[in-house]
Formats: C-alpha cells, structure tokens, sequence
C-alpha cells in the first residue's frame, strides 16, 4: 500500500525538440503582459557553450549585407562588455516550454529582444525558430568568442533537401566500349598477266 499526503509529485518526461540541431526558438504573442521569451535547446546550449546554473550574457549582433539581414550571437559571459553591445541575460537554470512544456532549454525573457529580433527580421506574432550555424566572416575574426548565425528553420530545411537532392541525383557514367573493327582480310592470289608471267597481287576485301 502506498498513501501520500499532499501534492503528489508528477514525473514527467523531457523531450528533446530537434535532437542534434542547436536551435533558437522565439515564443509566439501569449497575451496581454506575458514577455516573449527566446529559448535555446539543448542542441544550442551546448553550442553556445552555456552553462547551467549559471545566469550567461548572450551578445546580439545586426547585420546588413546589400538586401540581407541576418542576426548573429555569442557568449560573452565572463567578458568585458563594451557600451555599445547589446546584451541580454539567460535564465539560470532550464525553463519548461512547449505546447505543455514538454521541453526544458534556456531562456531570455525579454520582450525588447523580441522587438529588435522583429524589426531586423520582421515582425511576427507567430513562433519562429532559426537554427543555429557558425558565422565565419574575415571582419569577425580575434573577437575573443564563437559567432553564431540565424538561419530561419524553413530555409534552413530547403537547403538541406537541395544539398541531399544533389548529392543523390549525381549520374552514373557509362562508358561505351567500342570493339575495333576486325581488320580486312589480306589474300595473296595469282593472276596471269598477258604476257603469261605470273605476279603476285594483293587483295583486301
């Protein structure tokens, strides 16, 4: 017989959401005062090299190149922080999430983050989720720190089928081998000349 007095205490699975791919996922609107919150699964904390039980500094960087805007992050905990960057702070330890919070990750709970993600990427009320890639740029090199893209999850997906497309769609090369023609035959005969002397003639047929 087992008897507990009190709340019961309920043990629930945790789910790993993209095993094996870092991703950063921005929460869909919540309602009225409810913070949007940026969380990071597993696959990405150990990316970012974060550490639990630790409150880390995430950077965030804006880019334009011609027509594109992306985003770029590093860990910048422990590192002196200039004036001009922008950084925000993770939850200490992991924080539930999911439809019901299936899933445990770190968190920013920042709804000014939320903005400048909006305003560089565009604005969306829905949940958006952008893998994470090494950024590698000749004018990002001796930061000091690892330097992360986002890669918007649906481009991210196409790439990936384009590249398997690709790698699986390469031709066989057949290569036709061509006998050589059997060379003509040579016959040595002999025809009588007018003259009744007999000389030798060759023949190819």
């Amino acid at each position: 017989m087992n008897i507990i007095f009190g709340k019961p205490t309920v043990t629930r699975e945790i789910i790993e959401k993209y095993n094996d791919l870092a991703v950063v996922t921005v929460e869909a609107v919540k309602g009225a005062k409810k913070s949007r919150r940026t969380i990071f699964n597993k696959s990405a904390i150990a990316e970012l090299d974060l550490e639990k039980g630790v409150t880390n500094s995430i950077m965030f960087g804006w880019v334009t190149d011609g027509e594109n805007k992306f985003v770029i992050i590093a860990n910048t905990t422990g590192l002196a922080e200039q004036p001009t960057d922008v950084v925000f702070k993770t939850s200490r330890n992991f924080v539930s999430w999911g439809a019901d919070d299936e899933y445990k990750g770190k968190a920013i709970s920042s709804g000014q983050l939320v903005k400048h993600i909006d305003s560089h990427l565009g604005a969306s009320t829905e949940e958006r989720e952008y893998v994470l890639v090494p950024f590698k740029s000749p004018e990002a090199t001796d930061l000091g720190y690892d330097l992360f893209e986002f890669i918007p999850m649906d481009s991210y997906v196409n790439e990936t089928e384009v590249e398997e497309e690709v790698e699986f769609a390469t031709p066989s090369i057949e290569e036709e081998v061509v006998s050589p023609e059997p060379m003509s035959s040579i016959e040595e005969t002999e025809v009588t000349i007018e003259n009744n002397s007999t000389q030798g003639v060759t023949n190819y047929f």
